[in-house]
């Protein structure tokens, strides 16, 4: 009897079934992450904070700081305020200016389906169960169904309680550029408000000429505002549009 057939048999016992020890399947741990993500969502009343980045190539030792803040309706749309800017013309250009027209794109509604994390987006594979600061965590291997740029190829972890991503490491599902040869990048969030927001990222990329060049972001100073004031009043057709201070 040919057993062509037990590959697929196992795989569908992983994924569709709780695990032998006891564990649940993946399928049902990325279910709640998506019920739970919807309900924050719905919950959300728009909000403000304010980020720093900073960038640093060790090969030609580079430099570049920006602040920036964001406000976000209620909706996840986004608009940005560069509030203080240093560093080489080309970095502000090439990294910075790009990293907030790639985020304000990504922040309409269409874009935001596309590149949630959910079972439509990827499929996703339980590799263990883990504690942090005293909390159940899972976490999960993500494979993305497509090539889009704004997905990610690496593992997430799941605090097993709230049903929320904790956690995500890995690399863009699509190269960025030809000149950067890999990415690999650490995103972390934190619980404020009782919505889990991004306290910090690290991204490191190897890139053609220029060698290893470091990006840092550091999130807070979150301002929640009332749902009465959750929408975009503003009657602007572009509510993602990129604003700089003067």
């Amino acid at each position: 009897m040919s057993r062509r057939w037990l590959p697929g048999l196992l795989c569908l016992c992983l994924h569709g079934t709780a695990s032998a020890d006891g564990l649940p399947a993946a399928d049902e741990i990325v279910a709640k992450v998506e019920a739970a993500d919807r309900g924050r969502r719905a919950s959300m009343p728009g909000y403000s904070a304010v980020r720093h980045y900073a960038v640093e190539n060790t090969r030609f030792k580079v430099k570049a700081s920006m602040t920036v803040k964001v406000e976000v309706d209620h909706l996840g749309m986004k608009r940005f305020q560069v509030q203080e800017v240093s560093g080489p013309a080309a970095v502000r250009k090439l990294v910075f200016q790009r990293m907030l027209d790639t985020e304000a794109k990504a922040s309409s509604r269409d874009a935001q389906a596309s590149s949630r994390i959910s079972r439509e987006n990827y499929s996703f594979r339980l590799l263990e169960q883990t504690t942090a600061q005293g909390r159940p965590q899972y976490v999960l291997e993500a494979e993305p169904k497509s090539v889009n740029p704004l997905l990610f190829r690496g593992r997430m972890w799941v605090d097993a309680e709230s049903s929320a991503v904790v956690r995500i490491e890995g690399a863009p599902a699509q190269n960025p550029s030809f000149w950067v040869k890999k990415t690999h990048f650490i995103h972390e969030y934190v619980e404020t408000n009782d919505q889990w927001m991004a306290s910090s990222n690290r991204s490191e990329s190897d890139i053609r000429i220029f060698g290893k060049s470091v990006v840092t972001i550091r999130y807070g100073d979150y301002v929640f505002r009332p749902a009465a004031q959750g929408s975009n009043t503003a009657g602007d057709p572009d509510p993602a549009r990129i604003e700089k201070s003067r």
